[in-house]
């Protein structure tokens, strides 16, 4: 590929997003083969975010309840209020051992299934 400071095109470098795809699924996965996978670039892990939010906002009807972790980045739950999504958290970071809050993860997924089967 040659450079010439032109910009990508708007899904990104399509050889990357090919690649990228293998990596996350198996170079044999099912999806990849059948056609059934989309891919884009995003810059930063921010830009992906917000590709996937606004993805969710505009082509899911459904409930939108979006869960992230309990500490997160700051502008990852106002980013979610922004595509109109109901935030919830779960724990997954112990401070006291700079580790994984493993009973308060298990504790808020205990909670969260059992939410979902009593409906």
């Amino acid at each position: 590929m040659e450079l010439n400071k032109e910009y990508l095109p708007q899904g990104g470098m399509p050889e990357f997003c090919k690649q990228a795809a293998k990596f996350a699924f198996g170079d044999d996965a099912e999806i990849i083969k059948n056609g059934h996978l989309a891919t884009v670039q995003s810059l930063s892990g921010s830009g992906a975010l917000k590709l996937g939010l606004e993805f969710i906002k505009y082509h899911y009807n459904g409930p939108k309840p979006i869960y992230v972790s309990s500490p997160t980045w700051g502008n990852h739950i106002s980013m979610s209020k922004f595509a109109y999504l109901d935030v919830k958290t779960y724990k997954y970071y112990d401070s006291k051992t700079c580790g994984l809050d493993f009973k308060g993860l298990m504790d808020d997924i205990n909670v969260r299934m059992m939410h979902i089967f009593l409906k």
